[in-house]
């Protein structure tokens, strides 16, 4: 909720479903978009192909948290 977040696509097409359920838009190589701090957002890749991306957080030690989050969801084979 206080982590500012920067997506740029560098290959490849990124879905990114921003504000909430159902608002989803694509973003193709050389696109960004900005989140602010609070901003439901999820994101995947829906081609077949491969996809690549620069993500920045700012305030980072709650990304931290959720990467260790994460790590430990798929250590159970929950994600």
């Amino acid at each position: 909720p206080t982590m500012d977040e920067t997506f740029e696509v560098v290959a490849g097409e990124l879905m990114m479903e921003i504000g909430g359920k159902d608002q989803w838009r694509t973003l193709r190589a050389g696109d960004r978009v900005e989140i602010p701090a609070g901003m439901p957002h999820s994101f995947r890749n829906a081609s077949d192909g491969w996809t690549s991306f620069v993500s920045t957080a700012t305030r980072g030690v709650e990304f931290e948290r959720f990467l260790l989050s994460m790590i430990g969801l798929a250590t159970e084979g929950r994600t």
